[in-house]
């Protein structure tokens, strides 16, 4: 494998998927390195438990358990498709405005509220009855392509153990991309350490599986594995 690289990318989640995607398409040539498998079985509890970190069982110093993806696409693969905005507090307190960057995503992504006529039965009561009591619910955008339902239908709640209609948007679209125009995907290959000379990050060791440790080198370094 060739070593050296303008930007290699750790994680190949949302934040790592898009940025191989922009950095590709611009031209850049670009190592994407996922420490998990491209795991294609998805939608049955034992696929997720495969998925998962430590099976689900993997707890923040708080005690909150948390859901870290390790595969292509990372959380997008075992997310439930909701989409949100930044929330205005975002802008004022750490005073980064992405509100052109979310608006483009939105658009590009085709976020919207799925039809009356798709939600759930035991959403649209828990909406009606919220609404009933003076709460303000109404349903929340989907990053979901009806068109892609399979028989006018789409997972339903078992999307976040992995959609198997194909209508879920995941992190893999842009890894698709990003490959199309040049990145390299490497699969089953855990950043094991970031490599620096004279204080500045040159490089990473990475365990591949079947390869052993391996080191590459690229001018940027960016860090964005298991970002939950």
């Amino acid at each position: 494998m060739e070593k050296e690289y303008d930007a290699i990318i750790v994680g190949s989640g949302p934040g790592g998927a898009t940025l191989a995607q922009k950095l590709a398409r611009a031209g850049k040539k670009v190592l994407l390195l996922e420490k998990g498998a491209d795991h294609q079985k998805l939608g049955t509890y034992l696929s997720a438990m495969r998925i998962i970190d430590r099976g689900g069982f993997l707890k923040s110093k708080e005690g909150l358990s948390i859901l870290k993806a390790s595969t292509t696409g990372g959380a997008t693969i075992v997310y439930s498709a909701s989409a949100a905005l930044p929330p205005a507090w975002l802008k004022e307190k750490y005073k980064i405005d992405l509100e052109d960057y979310a608006n483009e995503t939105w658009e590009e992504l085709g976020a919207t509220c799925l039809p009356d006529e798709l939600l759930g039965e035991a959403s649209k009561r828990v909406m009606e009855s919220a609404n009933r009591i003076g709460y303000h619910w109404e349903p929340m955008p989907k990053l979901l392509d009806i068109n892609k339902f399979k028989n006018g239908l789409c997972c339903g709640a078992r999307t976040s153990l992995g959609c198997t209609c194909g209508a879920k948007w995941t992190a893999r679209e842009y890894i698709k991309q990003a490959v199309e125009n040049g990145a390299t995907l490497l699969t089953k290959a855990e950043c094991k350490e970031v490599l620096v000379k004279s204080g500045k990050a040159v490089g990473v060791k990475v365990m591949i599986a079947g390869a052993g440790e391996q080191e590459f080198y690229a001018e940027y370094i960016i860090l964005c594995g298991g970002g939950i």
